[in-house]
This record gives structure tokens, sequence and C-alpha cells, in this order.
């Protein structure tokens, strides 16, 4: 881990394997993590936390900071390399099964697999449940996005003004070392305000 936050990533990655090799189940979740967090491998990631599954029938874990469980990491990993149907089946057994805890971002991971695939109520759903949960600029950010995709002006003005607010007052996505997935910039929310083009993530 040492060798990993400054950055002697070679060190790391032999140091790692090594630990994966002496102590499989307890340390290939930790590997993929981190190929997930550090060095945007999804597939890697990928591999790494199937084949923990492959060969651990209980609860596999979570992420280093315990901010994701290693299914959600999963589901992350298949949207970002395009695959987001597969993304939001992982992430809807994951969150239907009542024995996982859910954790501070999934219901607006979910919220934005469904926005990108244009289930807008789903969607939406998903991101008042986050904002009961955890608000944050981002889920204001991406509900103000629904609702103009939606063509409701008056409700998409009140989301993506509160987004900046928050934004403003530092109520925003934020991981040591990294940049979270579906993170949003104080740049595109003021793009949303301006009726500019904007990027959905």
């Amino acid at each position: 881990m040492a060798y990993l936050k400054s950055g002697d990533f070679i060190t790391w990655k032999y140091l790692i394997d090594k630990a994966v090799e002496y102590d499989f189940s307890g340390n290939i979740g930790y590997r993929g993590w981190c190929k997930f967090q550090f060095f945007r491998d999804y597939q890697g990631a990928i591999d790494d936390i199937e084949s923990l599954e492959a060969v651990y029938t209980g609860n596999i874990g979570y992420s280093a900071g315990g901010q994701y469980h290693l299914k959600v990491a999963k589901a992350l990993c298949y949207k970002q390399l395009g695959k987001i149907e597969k993304a939001i089946t992982i992430m809807e057994l994951y969150m239907q099964d009542t024995t996982n805890q859910i954790s501070v971002f999934d219901h607006l991971h979910l919220g934005v697999m469904y926005l990108e695939t244009a289930a807008y109520e789903q969607a939406i759903n998903q991101f008042k449940l986050q904002g009961v949960h955890s608000d944050q600029a981002e889920n204001q950010f991406y509900l103000a996005l629904c609702h103009q995709k939606m063509k409701n002006d008056a409700l998409f003005k009140i989301h993506i003004t509160k987004a900046k607010e928050m934004y403003i007052q530092n109520k925003k996505m934020y991981f040591h070392y990294t940049e979270p997935i579906d993170r949003v910039y104080l740049a595109e929310i003021e793009d949303a305000m301006e009726n500019k083009d904007v990027k959905e993530k």
C-alpha cells in the first residue's frame, strides 16, 4: 500500500502479486479494487473480482476504503467498458438482496446508468433514494439532467441551482488519491445552467 500511494507502481505490482500468490482469497479482491481505483484497468479489475467470486461462496467484501462492495465496483467497471446493461443487471441484483449493505454512492451510480439508457423515471427514483441516503451536488446535477430530458424546465432549474449551491459548499463526491466515477465539476454545472450541451458521464 505504501508503494501504491507513493506512486511506485512497479514495486507495488511485484509485491501485490506475491501477496495474491501466498493468500489468494485474502488479496485478490484488494488487487482488483486497486486496478479499478488507481489504474482504471477495468478488465483487469473484473478478472480479479470474478476470480474471487469463483472460489469464495460468502460475501466477497468491500473496497479498501469501504465505499463500495466489490460487486458494485465490478458493475462500474462494466459500465466504463460500455457494457451498461450488464452493469445495471449486476447493480440491480446486488441492491435487491436485502442482506447487502447499500453504500454511500450506490443509488447515484445506478441512477446514472438508468439516465444513460434513457430510463428517466427509474433514474429519478434512484436519485431520490440517494437524496435520502446521502445527497450531494452530483445527485442534484443528474436529477436536473433527467428533468431536462423530460422537458420539465421548472424542476431542471430547481435541481441544477441546488447542484451549484451544494458544490460551492463542498458537498460533492470526494476520494483521497483518485477521482470517483460519475463525479461532476463546477464547469459542467454552469454549462447546464447556461443551457449549453452537457455531456452525460
